[in-house]
């Protein structure tokens, strides 16, 4: 579109064309008769270094979808499974079968707190102390000639 000014001098609308190359909106001033580009229906986004892209506050952390600058949640769940790299215990446990230690970024130390046991040789599992038998989550003294009875019907340890 062309406007004429008083004076009859031809003023061209560069955002006719291509949206003046514009990712949002180009805005034409006819007084200057230049034309400069704004972000204003992209939320959250301001205008990039090329004058003519919309970008968001910080491009690691956020991303564009559709009109609106959102917090990049892919980022946000990579940053959860580093966590296991961060703290192990805030994943699976560290691994351990009773507690689970923080020392470190990425460090941590596994502990047995069931009465009469230990951690085993691997580090993480836990083991009854040598005189002890383990009976599901329990470590039970060993006694001579004694046999330890569990009736079927109910979970009930008998000796």
């Amino acid at each position: 579109m062309c406007l004429c000014t008083n004076s009859n001098i031809l003023v061209i609308d560069q955002c006719e064309e291509n949206n003046g190359g514009c990712e949002d909106l180009c805005i034409f001033v006819p007084s200057r008769m230049t034309s400069y580009c704004s972000c204003e229906n992209i939320v959250k986004s301001s205008i990039g270094a090329d004058k003519k892209t919309c970008v968001c506050p910080d491009e690691t952390n956020w991303i564009k979808m559709g009109k609106a600058c959102s917090r990049n949640f892919f980022i946000f769940a990579k940053i959860l499974i580093n966590e296991k790299a961060v703290n192990p215990c805030a994943y699976d446990n560290g691994g351990c079968e009773d507690e689970c230690h923080y020392l470190n970024p990425g460090e941590h130390e596994c502990e047995c707190t069931m009465e009469n046991s230990e951690l085993s040789e691997d580090g993480k599992s836990c083991v009854c102390l040598p005189q002890y038998s383990k009976v599901g989550e329990i470590c039970f003294g060993k006694f001579p000639n004694s046999r330890i009875f569990i009736p079927k019907q109910t979970n009930n340890i008998f000796f």
